[in-house]
């Protein structure tokens, strides 16, 4: 992987030289990506579609280095890498700047000679080619979020335009943003619940999750004009039978029990909306751990 910047200006030329608009397929696009916080070597590629048969390409992507790291960018598992049989493309001039988030590729697969011409890709106007690789890592503190990464136009010195690179034709495509979700490991679900007017339905709040907890707080609404909310004769009814209890039985302050759960209901905040909030805290008086 090339991180001199210093020969761009040859793919400039040649990508410069004529320009034409995209035809209906020439779409350059980026993947959705998914991860964990801490999670490394996550790939996510750079695809095209085209019309044309293409000899080469310039892109120009813009990410959140705060919570992502570019650690690389290369050819393994791409289109390129099948065409040019595992080799590495006659020039490919690829700057990551880890500040600002900012990559910056310029590829041409091959120069060819006076008997063999460039090595090219063939038109693939509706299976997506890929094209670059990028392997990201994301930061141990990130929180759960979706990151954009986009194609930004006239990054870099010389400024660098996203274009596929076709006959000596500048091919200007469309451009498909893609993303980068960092995955919540911890979520508060009902599932699917079904129930028949007059009837009586039972909602289990449940929680998935990756460390240990030590309580919860939760806030649920519901529409006060289909459902009323039925109140347990007992605090520890909310939970009887559920996997709480079974960690924490005998209802709240029993020993070994939930030392704090604490209900509160608003059955009628206004027509169409009922709210009910529940606080937990496993080990809430001393001696702390017991």
């Amino acid at each position: 992987m090339f991180r001199c910047f210093s020969r761009f200006m040859l793919l400039v030329m040649v990508c410069g030289l004529i320009q034409q608009s995209a035809a209906a397929a020439d779409v350059l696009s980026i993947d959705n990506a998914a991860a964990n916080a801490g999670d490394s070597d996550v790939s996510c590629f750079v695809r095209a579609t085209h019309d044309s048969g293409i000899e080469g390409y310039a892109v120009g992507i813009q990410y959140d280095p705060t919570e992502l790291d570019l650690s690389g960018a290369d050819f393994q598992d791409t289109a390129v890498s099948a065409l040019l049989s595992g080799s590495d493309p006659d020039f490919a001039g690829i700057s990551i700047d880890t500040t600002t988030g900012v990559l910056l590729a310029g590829v041409i697969f091959s120069y060819g000679d006076l008997t063999n011409p460039p090595a090219t890709l063939p038109a693939s106007p509706d299976d997506q080619n890929a094209l670059l690789r990028m392997n990201f890592s994301v930061s141990a503190s990130s929180l759960p979020s979706v990151i954009p990464i986009q194609f930004v136009n006239g990054l870099g010195d010389p400024p660098i335009d996203n274009v596929l690179s076709s006959g000596g034709f500048s091919v200007i495509p469309s451009l498909v943003d893609g993303s980068f979700t960092i995955n919540n490991l911890h979520t508060f679900y009902f599932g699917n619940i079904a129930a028949t007017p007059g009837g009586t339905v039972t909602a289990t709040l449940r929680y998935d999750h990756e460390d240990e907890i030590q309580g919860f707080q939760a806030a649920i609404s519901y529409d006060n004009t289909i459902l009323d909310l039925q109140v347990p004769a007992s605090g520890a009814d909310w939970y009887s039978g559920l996997t709480l209890d079974a960690l924490l039985p005998g209802g709240p302050g029993a020993p070994g029990g939930i030392e704090l759960f604490y209900p509160a209901l608003d059955p009628a905040i206004e027509p169409g909306i009922g709210l009910a909030t529940f606080a937990a805290i496993f080990d809430f008086l001393p001696p702390f751990g017991g």
